[in-house]
């Protein structure tokens, strides 16, 4: 039979590639290979702490400055520390800075939370009750009084601590409504004389 047909040799299967570096779920009875990770062992001699912070205070922290920090559990353990890496970070649509913090103490366990405060004097300015100040997108108002009415005057705002909001422009002889939204409904629209 001159039109027989063969089958035709098969190709050579490419080999399975290396498995990578991944944790691996030890079980009884499981086999393993040969210098297969089964374990990742932490030591606590040497962790790193990161705080983040918002983009208005992270501008006035600096590489080596100190901070306080202690366990969310336990406040009255405060230890000090000093900033060793200020890194600025874009995640999940926010922008922030860690600040990283090199721990030689043997006290803390992987993966703890602690909580910072860092002392940052501020100069210059007007300081106002957050109330004081209504925020319209972009944009921050006050309401200055002139005569018997409170008209809305834009302001340029700073950081914001607590209750409290740092004022950038110079109110120093402006009288301010304590609590903006008093002075406005929800169906208002403002429009500012500056």
């Amino acid at each position: 039979m001159s039109g027989m047909s063969g089958a035709a040799p098969a190709a050579a299967a490419p080999a399975p590639a290396a498995p990578a570096a991944t944790p691996v779920m030890l079980r009884e009875g499981q086999y393993v290979s040969a210098g297969q990770s089964l374990f990742t062992i932490y030591q606590n001699r040497a962790l790193v702490a990161e705080f983040a912070f918002p983009p208005q205070l992270a501008a006035r922290i600096r590489q080596g400055q100190k901070l306080l920090f202690y366990p969310t559990s336990d406040e009255n353990h405060m230890l000090s520390g000093s900033v060793g890496l200020i890194e600025p970070v874009f995640r999940n649509g926010m922008n922030f800075t860690i600040a990283r913090v090199y721990l030689n103490d043997q006290q803390f366990h992987v993966g703890q939370l602690l909580s910072a405060n860092v002392p940052v004097i501020y100069s210059g300015g007007w300081w106002l009750p957050k109330r004081a100040v209504l925020k319209l997108g972009n944009k921050s108002v006050v309401f200055r009084k002139e005569k018997d009415s409170y008209l809305p005057m834009t302001v340029t705002t700073g950081i914001e601590t607590n209750d409290m909001i740092q004022v950038d422009t110079d109110i120093s002889t402006w009288k301010v409504a304590s609590n903006a939204y008093y002075l406005i409904d929800s169906e208002s629209f403002i429009k500012t004389n500056n």
